[in-house]
Protein backbone atom coordinates (compact mmCIF):
# COMPACT_ATOMS: atom_id res chain seq x y z
CA UNK A 1 0.00 0.00 0.00
CA UNK A 2 1.40 3.63 -0.89
CA UNK A 3 2.25 5.62 1.74
CA UNK A 4 -0.52 8.15 0.95
CA UNK A 5 -3.00 5.61 1.36
CA UNK A 6 -1.71 4.85 4.62
CA UNK A 7 -1.79 8.23 5.95
CA UNK A 8 -5.09 8.85 4.69
CA UNK A 9 -6.28 5.50 6.94
CA UNK A 10 -4.33 7.17 9.88
CA UNK A 11 -6.16 10.24 9.43
CA UNK A 12 -9.29 8.44 9.13
CA UNK A 13 -9.07 6.17 12.36
CA UNK A 14 -7.72 9.11 14.52
CA UNK A 15 -10.32 10.98 12.93
CA UNK A 16 -13.07 8.76 13.38
CA UNK A 17 -13.68 9.14 9.52
CA UNK A 18 -15.60 6.79 6.93
CA UNK A 19 -12.31 6.36 5.35
CA UNK A 20 -14.64 6.48 2.42
CA UNK A 21 -15.49 10.06 2.87
CA UNK A 22 -11.89 10.27 2.40
CA UNK A 23 -11.38 10.15 -1.46
CA UNK A 24 -12.99 13.45 -2.08
CA UNK A 25 -13.45 15.31 1.36
CA UNK A 26 -14.81 19.00 -0.09
CA UNK A 27 -18.02 16.61 -1.49
CA UNK A 28 -18.58 14.65 1.43
CA UNK A 29 -17.26 16.13 4.76
CA UNK A 30 -19.89 17.08 6.81
CA UNK A 31 -18.72 21.26 8.30
CA UNK A 32 -18.15 19.20 11.74
CA UNK A 33 -15.51 17.14 10.45
CA UNK A 34 -13.99 20.55 7.90
CA UNK A 35 -14.30 22.26 11.42
CA UNK A 36 -12.18 19.51 12.96
CA UNK A 37 -9.48 18.90 10.30
CA UNK A 38 -6.93 21.07 11.74
CA UNK A 39 -7.01 19.15 14.54
CA UNK A 40 -7.26 15.87 13.34
CA UNK A 41 -4.09 16.80 10.67
CA UNK A 42 -2.39 17.99 14.58
CA UNK A 43 -3.02 14.67 16.01
CA UNK A 44 -1.41 13.09 13.48
CA UNK A 45 1.72 15.23 12.43
CA UNK A 46 2.55 14.07 16.27
CA UNK A 47 2.93 10.44 15.15
CA UNK A 48 6.38 9.64 14.78
CA UNK A 49 5.58 6.82 11.75
CA UNK A 50 8.15 6.74 9.02
CA UNK A 51 6.64 4.40 6.02
CA UNK A 52 9.08 2.69 3.55
CA UNK A 53 6.61 1.78 0.43
CA UNK A 54 9.28 0.15 -1.79
CA UNK A 55 7.52 -3.02 -3.69
CA UNK A 56 9.48 -6.18 -2.86
CA UNK A 57 12.00 -5.29 -0.40
CA UNK A 58 14.40 -7.44 0.80
CA UNK A 59 15.40 -8.47 4.24
CA UNK A 60 18.85 -7.05 3.65
CA UNK A 61 17.44 -3.90 2.23
CA UNK A 62 14.91 -3.64 5.97
CA UNK A 63 17.97 -4.23 8.20
CA UNK A 64 19.45 -1.20 6.76
CA UNK A 65 16.66 0.61 7.53
CA UNK A 66 16.00 -0.25 11.90
CA UNK A 67 19.92 -0.09 11.70
CA UNK A 68 19.31 3.88 10.51
CA UNK A 69 16.72 4.13 12.89
CA UNK A 70 18.19 2.49 15.73
CA UNK A 71 21.33 4.99 15.16
CA UNK A 72 19.15 7.95 14.79
CA UNK A 73 16.96 7.12 17.60
CA UNK A 74 19.41 5.22 20.29
CA UNK A 75 16.49 5.04 23.23
CA UNK A 76 13.44 5.29 21.35
CA UNK A 77 10.96 2.18 21.32
CA UNK A 78 10.78 1.21 17.80
CA UNK A 79 8.11 -1.12 16.56
CA UNK A 80 8.58 -2.08 12.84
CA UNK A 81 4.86 -3.27 10.58
CA UNK A 82 5.65 -5.25 7.64
CA UNK A 83 2.97 -5.34 5.34
CA UNK A 84 3.24 -8.50 4.54
CA UNK A 85 5.51 -11.03 5.05
CA UNK A 86 5.15 -12.65 2.00
CA UNK A 87 6.09 -9.95 -0.28
CA UNK A 88 9.96 -9.61 0.86
CA UNK A 89 11.90 -11.31 -0.26
CA UNK A 90 15.68 -12.45 0.05
CA UNK A 91 18.66 -12.91 -1.85
CA UNK A 92 20.45 -15.86 -3.11
CA UNK A 93 17.15 -17.69 -3.44
CA UNK A 94 16.09 -19.37 -6.62
CA UNK A 95 12.24 -19.97 -7.68
CA UNK A 96 10.57 -22.96 -6.19
CA UNK A 97 12.53 -22.46 -3.13
CA UNK A 98 9.96 -20.10 -1.22
CA UNK A 99 9.71 -22.23 1.66
CA UNK A 100 12.99 -22.62 2.86
CA UNK A 101 13.38 -18.06 1.89
CA UNK A 102 10.18 -17.45 3.66
CA UNK A 103 11.44 -19.39 6.73
CA UNK A 104 14.74 -17.87 6.71
CA UNK A 105 12.97 -14.27 6.42
CA UNK A 106 11.40 -14.87 9.52
CA UNK A 107 14.84 -15.73 11.20
CA UNK A 108 16.10 -13.23 9.80
CA UNK A 109 13.42 -10.40 11.67
CA UNK A 110 13.62 -12.34 14.84
CA UNK A 111 17.68 -11.65 14.94
CA UNK A 112 17.13 -8.43 13.80
CA UNK A 113 14.32 -7.58 16.61
CA UNK A 114 17.15 -8.82 19.43
CA UNK A 115 20.19 -7.24 17.78
CA UNK A 116 18.76 -3.84 17.69
CA UNK A 117 16.47 -4.08 20.18
CA UNK A 118 12.91 -3.47 18.04
CA UNK A 119 9.63 -5.32 17.87
CA UNK A 120 8.31 -6.81 14.21
CA UNK A 121 5.09 -7.07 13.82
CA UNK A 122 5.10 -9.40 10.60
CA UNK A 123 1.02 -9.49 8.52
CA UNK A 124 0.74 -12.88 6.58
CA UNK A 125 -1.18 -13.73 4.03
CA UNK A 126 -3.52 -17.33 4.89
CA UNK A 127 -4.19 -19.63 2.23
CA UNK A 128 -7.23 -20.84 1.48
CA UNK A 129 -7.50 -24.03 3.71
CA UNK A 130 -9.45 -22.40 6.33
CA UNK A 131 -12.50 -20.79 3.40
CA UNK A 132 -13.05 -24.73 2.79
CA UNK A 133 -13.57 -25.99 7.03
CA UNK A 134 -16.68 -25.79 8.61
CA UNK A 135 -15.25 -23.21 11.03
CA UNK A 136 -13.48 -20.93 9.22
CA UNK A 137 -11.21 -19.72 11.85
CA UNK A 138 -7.60 -19.62 10.96
CA UNK A 139 -5.03 -21.85 12.30
CA UNK A 140 -1.36 -21.54 12.34
CA UNK A 141 -0.87 -23.75 9.74
CA UNK A 142 -3.05 -21.48 7.09
CA UNK A 143 0.27 -19.14 7.32
CA UNK A 144 0.98 -19.33 3.83
CA UNK A 145 4.04 -20.36 2.91
CA UNK A 146 4.33 -21.07 6.54
CA UNK A 147 7.35 -23.40 6.50
CA UNK A 148 9.32 -22.00 10.04
CA UNK A 149 7.40 -19.08 10.26
CA UNK A 150 4.89 -20.58 13.14
CA UNK A 151 8.33 -22.05 14.71
CA UNK A 152 10.16 -18.88 14.44
CA UNK A 153 7.34 -16.48 15.97
CA UNK A 154 6.74 -15.73 19.45
CA UNK A 155 3.01 -14.70 19.18
CA UNK A 156 0.56 -15.43 16.08
CA UNK A 157 -2.13 -14.18 16.23
CA UNK A 158 -5.25 -14.93 13.40
CA UNK A 159 -8.37 -12.35 12.63
CA UNK A 160 -12.04 -13.35 12.35
CA UNK A 161 -15.17 -11.72 11.81
CA UNK A 162 -18.38 -13.81 11.86
CA UNK A 163 -19.79 -10.98 9.88
CA UNK A 164 -18.22 -11.85 7.07
CA UNK A 165 -19.91 -14.84 6.60
CA UNK A 166 -23.31 -14.41 8.42
CA UNK A 167 -25.29 -11.05 6.77
CA UNK A 168 -28.06 -11.66 9.78
CA UNK A 169 -26.16 -11.11 12.71
CA UNK A 170 -27.52 -8.64 15.41
CA UNK A 171 -25.92 -5.25 15.37
CA UNK A 172 -23.57 -6.02 18.45
CA UNK A 173 -22.33 -9.12 17.13
CA UNK A 174 -21.96 -7.60 13.61
CA UNK A 175 -19.41 -5.09 14.52
CA UNK A 176 -17.38 -7.75 16.88
CA UNK A 177 -13.77 -9.36 15.53
CA UNK A 178 -11.87 -12.27 17.08
CA UNK A 179 -8.54 -11.64 17.81
CA UNK A 180 -7.22 -15.38 18.23
CA UNK A 181 -4.44 -15.93 19.81
CA UNK A 182 -2.76 -19.14 18.64
CA UNK A 183 0.51 -19.10 19.56
CA UNK A 184 2.14 -17.05 22.64
CA UNK A 185 5.37 -17.86 24.06
CA UNK A 186 5.52 -16.77 27.07
CA UNK A 187 1.96 -16.82 27.62
CA UNK A 188 -1.89 -18.42 27.35
CA UNK A 189 -3.80 -18.64 24.28
CA UNK A 190 -7.50 -17.91 23.84
CA UNK A 191 -9.30 -15.39 22.29
CA UNK A 192 -10.24 -11.42 22.43
CA UNK A 193 -12.93 -10.05 21.16
CA UNK A 194 -12.81 -6.26 19.80
CA UNK A 195 -15.20 -3.66 19.30
CA UNK A 196 -14.17 -3.48 14.64
CA UNK A 197 -15.64 -0.08 12.88
CA UNK A 198 -15.46 -0.55 9.32
CA UNK A 199 -16.04 2.57 8.27
CA UNK A 200 -12.95 4.17 10.32
CA UNK A 201 -10.82 1.27 10.71
CA UNK A 202 -10.91 1.97 14.82
CA UNK A 203 -11.12 -0.76 16.77
CA UNK A 204 -11.96 -0.76 20.67
CA UNK A 205 -12.57 -3.09 23.72
CA UNK A 206 -15.64 -5.43 23.14
CA UNK A 207 -17.90 -5.72 26.54
CA UNK A 208 -18.96 -8.82 26.82
CA UNK A 209 -18.98 -12.11 24.51
CA UNK A 210 -20.88 -12.45 21.23
CA UNK A 211 -24.05 -14.27 21.16
CA UNK A 212 -22.84 -16.67 18.23
CA UNK A 213 -19.75 -17.53 19.98
CA UNK A 214 -19.37 -21.08 21.28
Amino acid sequence: MEEEKITRRLVANLGGINRNQMKDPNQYFSQATKDKWSTIIGEASKIDLIIYDKPRQTIEEIKSKVRQERLLNPDDKILVAVDYLTLVTAEGFKPGYEVKMFTYIAEEMKAIAKEFNVVFVALSQLSRDCEKRQDRRPLASDIRESGGIEQVSNTIIGMYRESLYDHNLSPEDDKCMEWILLKVREGSVGTVFVDYNRKTGNMTDYVGTPSYYK
